[in-house]
């Protein structure tokens, strides 16, 4: 059975590898995998956080704490030079309990948005998109809760959304289909839509509906996406037939400036 993983870029033809069952880091360069012997506050063995990377850092927050079934709200950094973990105390409000959740690094500010929270003993979708300036590590270390400049803003019921840096604010992919099924419940067969975010201004804008209305059907997942230029890429994974539990995978493209999207037919 597979592991959940994580995987992120990094300079210099690296991949750095993060084992989220396992608790273990690695580094990969020139088709060869190192294993990271990491000192330190460790965050332990835990399945659905959110990581990125912020220069020789590596920052993890929230998801499951493996065998202990309960959530961390707890921020990690990892000094790749040191490879210490450190846990940081935070002061005044947090995320609070969230997994599932998207994070995405801008400057020296890390920046996650949605998943799953846990609150008044129930599970329940979360919008919330929050900032901590890596900067105020060194006086008062503070999350900040982002307002948008107006009610309009991603708003799903069920909801998984990509967070990534877009030109000089935030680009967001939701998908919303919950089930490969023919005859799923309206709720849960919504589509994949991308919003920007203005970092200045702190205004969400929808640009469009990448897959279920438009030329990339049969419905289709997006669990990876990364920006080029003004190109958005999505290695997702769909199904060519809504009444056979088939899942194949694809790259998928959508050109931000004219709108358009198209797939790849890749070998």
């Amino acid at each position: 059975m597979p592991l959940l993983r994580y995987i992120l870029p990094l300079p210099h033809s690296l991949v750095q590898i993060l084992g989220s069952v396992q608790a273990k880091a690695g580094m990969c360069k020139d088709n060869t995998v190192t294993l990271l012997q990491c000192s330190g506050d460790r965050p332990g063995k835990r399945y659905r956080p959110a990581m990125t990377i912020v220069g020789n850092v590596l920052a993890l927050h929230g998801g499951f704490v493996l065998n202990r079934e309960e959530m961390d709200v707890s921020l990690f950094l990892l000094n790749f030079v040191s490879r210490k973990w450190s846990r940081i105390t935070v002061h005044g409000d947090t995320p609070g309990c969230i997994c599932e959740h998207s994070m995405v690094a801008v400057g020296a500010t890390i920046y996650i948005y949605g998943g799953l929270k846990f609150g008044n003993e129930h599970w329940h979708q979360n919008s919330d998109l929050w900032a901590f300036n890596l900067n105020t590590l060194r006086t008062k270390p503070t999350w900040e809760l982002v307002e948008p400049c107006s009610g309009e803003r991603p708003s799903f019921k069920w909801d998984s959304g990509i967070l990534v840096p877009y030109r000089k604010g935030l680009l967001l992919i939701i998908s919303c289909f919950e089930f490969l099924t023919k005859n799923p419940p309206p709720e849960h067969n919504l589509g994949t839509f991308v919003w920007t975010f203005d970092l200045k201004s702190k205004c969400w804008s929808a640009l469009g509906c990448i897959v279920g209305d438009g030329p990339l059907q049969p419905r289709q997942l997006a669990p990876a996406v990364v920006v080029f230029d003004d190109v958005v890429y999505a290695v997702g994974d769909y199904t060519p037939g809504l009444d056979k539990r088939i899942v194949k995978y694809s790259v998928f493209a959508f050109n931000i400036s004219g709108m358009s999207a198209a797939k790849f037919h890749c070998t």
